[in-house]
Formats: C-alpha cells, structure tokens, sequence
C-alpha cells in the first residue's frame, strides 16, 4: 500500500478533516486533552472538545493574521499572539481576554508554564515576544519584566520548572 493510501485510510477511519477557510497556524491540545484549538490566518481560533468533535466553535481573536499558539497555565485553555499587537487568552468555552496590547508591534511567539505542583490553578507563567522584546508574566496577567534581545525573537519556551525562559532570535 502506497503511503498516499495509507494517510487516506488512517484519516477516513480514525480521524476527521474539517475545511476551516483560512491558513492553519498553530494546533495545540488543552493539558487535560479536553479540547484542541486551531489558530488560522484569519484571526479566529476553533475550538473542538475532544468529547464530542463534531461541534467546532470559532472565536474572533484578533483584528488580522494568528501568528502563534500555546496552551495556557489553566487546564483547558490557550494563549495566542497575533499580528495585531494582542496578547490574549482563550479560554474552552471560547471567552477571549486580553494579557497585553503591543500596539503596531505583531506578537510571533507565545509560551506558557503551569506549575503543576501549585496548589493554585493560576500558579505558573506567561511569555510573549514583540519583536525585540520577551515580555514575561505571572498567570495572572501581571507583567514581571520584559528582556531586550539584539534582533527579532524567533522562538520561546521554559525550562521543565518554569523557573528560565529560553529565546531564539536572528543573527
């Protein structure tokens, strides 16, 4: 059997397609798995529960292109970035909150830690880089600090304790 074949039969008897009408950005499930999120070009992102996945819900998130998508410290929901300058939350049930506003400046990488071992579920950090800059908060939404780079932050992440935050840029 052709590899052609073989994708075809594996998306046809285990998976689902959907046409969501805009370039995919970024997928991510929630930590608990109970849901997915498609962030697209457009500036909506489905969200499909996981429970039943023939009810895909999209939310408007940002005035122009998502440009990145993580999961968020909460158990079932996401952060994105987009070229509009926002920073926002999006929670399961497809409410949208905003984190931070960047104005002309888009917002490419987005991260996130939840500190599993809290006792509190908004324990754990937020990152989003703005061109040069990484701007880093707690759960909350409070910004904590913001870290210069010599050109555009090309990637984001933590370390396994959320304790650092790692950054690529160019050059």
């Amino acid at each position: 059997m052709s590899q052609t074949e073989t994708a075809r039969f594996l998306l046809e008897s285990r998976g689902m397609s959907r046409d969501l009408g805009a370039f995919v950005v970024g997928v991510r499930f929630a930590r608990n798995g109970s849901a997915a999120a498609f962030a697209l070009g457009d500036g909506t992102v489905h969200i499909v529960q996981t429970a039943d996945p023939t009810e895909w819900q999209p939310c408007a998130v940002h005035d122009g292109a998502a440009l990145a998508l993580a999961t968020d410290t909460s158990a079932n929901g996401f952060i994105s970035g987009g070229d509009d300058g926002a920073f926002r939350r999006i929670a399961a049930d497809g409410s949208v909150t905003g984190v931070a506003n960047f104005g002309m400046k888009w917002v490419e990488q987005v991260a996130a830690h939840a500190d599993a071992k809290a006792a509190d579920a908004k324990a754990g950090r937020l990152a989003c880089a703005a061109g040069k800059r990484v701007h880093v908060f707690d759960a909350a939404g409070k910004q904590l600090k913001t870290l210069e780079h010599p050109s555009t932050v090309t990637g984001l992440a933590f370390d396994a304790k959320g304790k650092r935050s790692a950054a690529s840029h160019y050059n």
